[in-house]
């Protein structure tokens, strides 16, 4: 037998590994800090909630796609959403004044506020 005895065309099995999950001090460190801040204490600007506003209404788009189609139409729909809507959203949101947009944001979902809050601090 070539290759000392090896069978070429035996099948292949692969076991499952059990991955360790390992937290590092700089984690660990963000996690605390993450948990004693609360999001009342952070101050987003305006882009920011203009950002959350933008996010909401491609959720609600993507929502309605999905349901025309029967099945989730993934992360296609956001891309239509930005060449369709995007221009004249931002349009829209930059006419409001602060306090309508501070409104606007308030009445957002808390997932798309902590969303936010998540990505921006």
């Amino acid at each position: 037998m070539p290759f000392g005895g090896c069978i070429l065309n035996s099948p292949i099995i692969y076991l499952p590994v059990k991955k360790r999950r390992t937290v590092n001090r700089y984690q660990k460190n963000r996690q605390s800090i993450q948990q004693s801040t609360t999001p009342t204490t952070k101050v987003l600007s305006r882009h920011e909630k203009e950002m959350g506003i933008q996010i909401a209404a491609m959720d609600d788009y993507k929502w309605c796609r999905s349901q025309d189609a029967g099945h989730d139409v993934g992360k296609r729909a956001y891309f239509d959403w930005t060449q369709r809507h995007g221009q004249k959203v931002r349009e829209w949101l930059e006419s409001k004044s602060d306090e309508e947009i501070n409104q606007l944001f308030e009445d957002l979902s808390d997932r798309i506020k902590q969303y936010i809050l998540n990505k921006v601090h």
